[in-house]
């Protein structure tokens, strides 16, 4: 048992350790997609960096805008900042970020003018003129800016470029730019910058069908996405997974959220040293069997526990009981205490009696332990059994005189001889009479048969008692076994009788049955080969005994 639950310890050690070290390489397999997700961000993010300089620059460069540190001249119409934009989306040399409006915002009192195809309303030009203000006070920190990405003022149209217009070398004072919807973000920033981003290195050589991840740009406050893949809408992304860049203040703080597609995770992990997980199941399931193993083997030694002390209490019981009987008339005897030959004869009565019960019962144990021996069986020879029946009654007559029981036998067998040996059909007889006198009332009336039913001798043995619960006609064959009474106590004797008898009769190819009986009570039955057709009698009539 010690042996066992050390087992069982080591077994559970070994499945601790597997699973940690099984979330050490998950652990470590994240950080390594992660980080791969984080480069490609960072490229993804200077990549449309650059887009959003390059717009800026083509337009603000054909109204008077030259190398850092040169504003825009003060005097530019914002017709012309229009046609500047439209002389971009024509020449095709930069990203075509065709304005709504152009504007131009007077920082000291926050005045604005728009001109273009769409005329924003007066409230939106007052939130526009507020943004703008807001925003360029926080680039102040940059200096020299030339041109920024700012956020979106107004629903429809998500972000605007402005440029500053310096006095000398101090702040800005005025700042010119133009407004676009977000459509045009995807199309015109984001959408390059995803087709020129070079591919992750390492997976499938650098050669790739398609993109090996899925993307996601929103804006500076992380609200509804300004671009994503319909496959990272489909389903949600482990965060633990995914990498992350931020684009500066100058490119409207954009953020750009990255994840490596199944294909690439898998290809990119495909090198790494696998840990046997299922060297983990079974380790789990064999200790989990191992602890069953350990659960039964526990309750079964202490069944078998209970089982000897049970078998010993109710064997001590047997043997006093008789041993005290003939201590006491034989020492009656032997101090001629009996006052006349009747009382001599009823001592010696008693004697003969309860040494006949001891016999019995040392047959009963020897029996049981010559049948849990492999290989104790003998080849049985053909015997009558009526003689043998009208022996074992001569000799039990004191024992059921005893409890004031009347035994009768019919013998309908024609003297059809049965597969047994003599000591065996003695035995079987003894103990299912034993049984009968035991359990059933006083002065009951015990009735014996033998009979020829097609290929098999069959003994029954039929009491006046209470008969046999269905629930118990299998379990009482079994050996220790005890029908409960009524009244709760177990009935008295060993449990060894019937047990003995089964292995006795199944041991020479018959079988053994209990029932109702006909007038009551139960009728214990017991079938053996006609000796004539050993190994061609049929089948034991079918009777309900569960």
């Amino acid at each position: 048992m010690i042996l066992l639950l050390v087992a069982a310890a080591v077994v559970s050690g070994l499945a601790l350790a597997t699973w940690q070290a099984q979330r050490r390489q998950a652990a470590a397999t994240d950080a390594f997609l992660r980080g791969h997700a984080n480069l490609v961000s960072q490229r993804l993010a200077s990549r449309m960096a650059a887009e959003v300089y390059v717009a800026a620059n083509a337009v603000f460069r054909r109204v008077g805008a030259g190398p850092t540190g040169r504003s825009v001249a003060a005097d530019v119409p914002l017709a012309r900042l229009v046609e500047a934009i439209e002389e971009v989306a024509r020449c095709r040399c930069a990203p075509a970020l065709r304005a709504d409006f152009a504007f131009r915002v007077d920082l000291a009192g926050e005045a604005i003018r728009v001109a273009g195809p769409v005329e924003p309303s007066p409230a939106a030009r007052r939130r526009l003129a507020q943004a703008v203000g807001r925003h360029v006070r926080l680039l102040e920190v940059e200096r020299n800016w030339d041109f920024a990405l700012l956020p979106a003022f107004d629903e429809g149209r998500a972000f605007i470029v402005a440029a500053p217009v310096r006095a000398g070398q101090g702040g800005a004072e005025v700042v010119l730019g133009f407004a676009f919807d977000t459509a045009l973000v995807r199309r015109q920033l984001v959408g390059p910058s995803l087709r020129n981003t070079e591919p992750l290195p390492g997976v499938v050589g650098g050669v790739w069908q398609e993109r090996p991840v899925w993307v996601r740009v929103a804006g500076g406050d992380r609200s509804a996405p300004v671009y994503q893949d319909s496959a990272w809408a489909a389903s949600a992304q482990p965060d633990r997974l995914i990498g992350r860049a931020t684009l500066g203040p100058l490119f409207g703080s954009l953020h750009v959220e990255t994840i490596l597609v199944p294909e690439a995770r898998r290809q990119l992990t495909a090198s790494f040293p696998s840990l046997p997980v299922l060297l983990l199941v079974a380790l789990t399931i064999a200790t989990a069997v191992a602890f069953g193993v350990a659960f039964r083997f526990v309750r079964r030694t202490q069944e078998l526990a209970a089982q000897r002390w049970t078998f010993t209490s109710s064997v001590s019981h047997e043997l006093r009981t008789p041993l005290t009987q003939i201590l006491l008339y034989a020492e009656t005897l032997a101090l001629d205490r009996p006052a006349s030959a009747v009382a001599r004869r009823r001592a010696v009565e008693t004697i003969v009696r309860e040494a006949r019960r001891l016999l019995g019962l040392v047959q009963n144990l020897l029996q049981h332990a010559r049948a849990e021996r492999p290989g104790s069986g003998r080849r049985p020879l053909p015997l009558p059994l009526g003689p043998v029946v009208h022996q074992v009654l001569a000799d039990y007559e004191l024992l059921a005189r005893e409890r004031g029981a009347r035994v009768t036998f019919t013998d309908a067998s024609g003297g059809a001889p049965g597969r047994v040996g003599a000591d065996e059909a003695r035995q079987v007889i003894v103990n299912l009479l034993d049984n009968a006198v035991r359990h059933g009332p006083r002065d009951q009336h015990i009735t014996l048969g033998l009979a020829r039913e097609r290929g098999w001798v069959v003994l029954t043995v039929d009491d006046a008692g209470p008969g046999i619960p269905r629930e118990d006609r299998e379990r009482i064959w079994e050996p220790y076994e005890r029908v409960t009474r009524e009244s709760g106590v177990p009935a008295t004797g060993s449990g060894l009788g019937l047990a003995v008898v089964r292995s006795l009769v199944t041991g020479n190819g018959g079988w053994v049955r209990v029932e109702d009986a006909p007038g009551g009570g139960a009728r214990f039955s017991v079938g053996w080969p006609l000796g004539e057709h050993l190994g061609s009698a049929e089948a034991p009539p079918a009777t309900d005994v569960a």
